[in-house]
């Protein structure tokens, strides 16, 4: 609950608001040794790093969380904080190195068989080709990421999927 109270003060710009949240989370997860849950309130603060533009501390949080994951031998959240590291990557303008991630979270996320991982990749591809200068590409993959969304019910996430290609299309 912690983690999705963090999230949505981030989506809120209420970033000291989302740290408390992923700091009493990650609190409650070391408190229980529960390792898993830590990678997951690890990641989850990634989000809230990356939505107030702290790129390094998101990295660092990131690469724990990759650790964290890859520890347990979790490929779903290893998929997860290769988008994540994706992300950041495309922020800083790296966008090789963003490339590279994104292609092992887009391989990751198709054998989790995890519907939302998959449309959250690409998406996020999507937004990586057209930052690279591919609208073709992006288009592809957010219509991919689109019609994925609209199967799962995801109406805001298929919203803003909507509102990149219509950008696009103009």
């Amino acid at each position: 609950v912690l983690c999705n109270l963090g999230r949505l003060h981030a989506l809120g710009a209420e970033y000291d608001e989302a740290d408390q949240a992923s700091q009493e989370a990650m609190a409650i997860a070391q408190r229980l040794g529960h390792a898993t849950l830590e990678g997951i309130v690890e990641l989850s603060r990634v989000e809230s790093l990356l939505a107030c533009g702290r790129l390094e501390a998101a990295e660092l949080a990131c690469r724990r969380g990759l650790a964290m994951a890859d520890q347990r031998g979790d490929r779903f959240h290893r998929a997860e904080s290769l988008r994540l590291l994706s992300m950041i990557g495309r922020e800083r303008g790296e966008l090789e190195n963003a490339a590279r991630a994104l292609d092992e979270a887009r391989t990751l996320a198709r054998e989790s068989e995890d519907a939302l991982l998959a449309a959250e990749v690409e998406r996020d591809a999507g937004d990586l080709w057209l930052r690279r200068g591919e609208p073709a590409a992006a288009r592809l993959a957010w219509e991919l990421a689109l019609q994925r969304f609209v199967a799962m019910g995801a109406s805001r996430d298929a919203g803003a999927v909507e509102r990149r290609l219509a950008a696009l299309a103009a």
